[in-house]
């Protein structure tokens, strides 16, 4: 009897769970043009590079995705890569002094996960192309 009660509630609990496993999740109506709204922030510590942000800004502007925020840690440079970053409508923020215990690089990270307005972020060299 008691054996026939345990079968019992293991069929129910199996056919219950069965019956969540084929509900299908709910898509907009029109699934091909759906696209996650999800947003996405690059954060560039750059100090002096110039040069180098002139080729990476160029291409990350010409992308086509939608949603990204661009931020540039100006590490206290002394060359023109502050007006490199405006030029291309860039945000920049300047870099704050060097607390103890902190090297530069990731100080910049910090400061620009910091500021960052969106949910995934993407840290990015300078120099890369």
């Amino acid at each position: 009897m008691i054996l026939d009660i345990i079968i019992l509630c293991i069929v129910c609990c199996i056919s219950i769970s069965g019956i969540f496993l084929f509900l299908k999740p709910k898509y907009p109506a029109n699934i091909k043009n759906y696209k996650p709204k999800l947003t996405y922030s690059i954060i560039i510590p750059a100090r002096n590079e110039e040069k180098n942000l002139k080729i990476l800004l160029k291409s990350l502007t010409s992308q086509i995705l939608e949603n990204i925020e661009v931020i540039v840690i100006n590490d206290h440079s002394t060359d023109k890569t502050k007006d490199v970053c405006l030029k291309y409508g860039i945000k920049v923020i300047d870099a704050k002094p060097l607390p103890d215990g902190w090297t530069g690089k990731n100080w910049a990270c910090y400061q620009g996960a910091n500021s960052a307005s969106n949910e995934i972020l993407f840290f990015c060299d300078a120099d890369t192309e």
